[in-house]
């Protein structure tokens, strides 16, 4: 199948077939990746992603950087200047 890059607005856009998005269940915002290898291009549906917890992240982050002594707290920025409430 050969199909022409067009303008899109600020873009470029490349039209697929819908018979060609339907094999794929490619529909309206599913989310998909573009792969590039040399000159080729590849097209495919994204993994979903599991969520993942702050304690998760933060687990993780641990991990990947050792030990920290991060210890959440409050920062105190002065008296007001204007009218914000806190």
């Amino acid at each position: 199948m050969q199909t022409t890059i067009k303008r899109w607005g600020n873009s470029k856009a490349i039209r697929v077939p819908k018979s060609r998005l339907d094999k794929l269940s490619l529909l309206d915002g599913v989310k998909f990746e573009i792969i590039r290898e040399g000159d080729h291009i590849t097209i495919k549906k994204a993994e979903k992603k599991k969520h993942i917890s702050l304690a998760e992240r933060y687990k993780i982050f641990e991990k990947e950087h050792g030990k920290t002594d991060y210890a959440p707290g409050e920062v105190d920025f002065g008296k007001s200047e204007g009218t914000e409430v806190w």
